[in-house]
């Protein structure tokens, strides 16, 4: 399912900089999904992968993963450049769950941070390459849990 950005915080956000985050809040689960699928779809033991919004849509499926998006950091691009940190981060937490029997096989908790770039990289795009970065995480996860 793509996951929930309704009670994401910002972090290292000012005011001029609201109106983006809220934009890229929208987009953020479809950057998880792409790293996702993109992980996924060189793993031929797992023939069926799709994206699921509502429970019937889920009945078709083994397994379900849902999740929210806890925390977005923009950090500090000048931080960044000057190697004193400033790293953006994205934190997740999720569950997996068995649709036939409606047990929770999974739990999980994933951040993942931005540390670089050319002087000191884009806050946007190292966001972006964070949510990709934990759906691979969750393709990797998945794959040593189920």
């Amino acid at each position: 399912r793509p996951f929930d950005t309704s009670d994401v915080s910002f972090l290292s956000t000012n005011a001029e900089e609201r109106t983006e985050m809220e934009a890229f809040k929208h987009s953020a689960s479809g950057y998880l999904i792409t790293g996702f699928m993109e992980e996924m779809g060189g793993h031929k033991f797992y023939p069926k992968l799709g994206i699921v919004n509502t429970k019937e849509e889920a009945a078709g499926y083994d397994l379900i993963i849902e999740g929210k998006f806890v925390q977005f950091d923009r950090g500090s691009r000048g931080a960044r450049y000057m190697g004193t940190g400033g790293w953006t981060n994205v934190t997740v937490a999720g569950t997996m769950t068995e649709t036939a029997t409606g047990k929770v096989v999974a739990k999980f908790r994933d951040i993942k941070y931005g540390k670089s770039g050319s002087f000191g990289g884009d806050s946007m795009k190292l966001l972006q390459d964070n949510c990709e970065e934990i759906g691979k995480n969750m393709s990797d996860f998945f794959r040593d849990v189920y």
